[in-house]
């Protein structure tokens, strides 16, 4: 059983996951906490400027993750190109 943990533990970086799905869900749910403040008052309509600033928001917050997915899997495959020169 410890060997098959280890081997997963090679291909899936779950601590990298976890501080990334943590950063990301406070910025989106930022983003709707916003959304139902500004709903929440009901005698007016949310202005378009509004909108527009959580859409940028939520826009970055995919941008800025998989930006950051894609750096972190080349570095992981860099770091694996690394280990198997060296086992040879």
């Amino acid at each position: 059983m410890v060997t098959i943990l280890n081997g997963c533990e090679t291909f899936f970086d779950y601590r990298w996951d976890w501080v990334r799905f943590k950063g990301t869900y406070g910025r989106l749910f930022g983003l709707l906490y916003r959304l139902n403040f500004l709903a929440s008052n009901s005698k007016t309509e949310i202005e378009c400027g509004e909108l527009e600033k959580i859409a940028d928001g939520l826009i970055d917050a995919i941008v800025s993750v998989n930006s950051e997915w894609v750096e972190h899997r080349i570095d992981d495959q860099r770091a694996r190109g690394s280990r198997a020169t060296k086992n040879q």
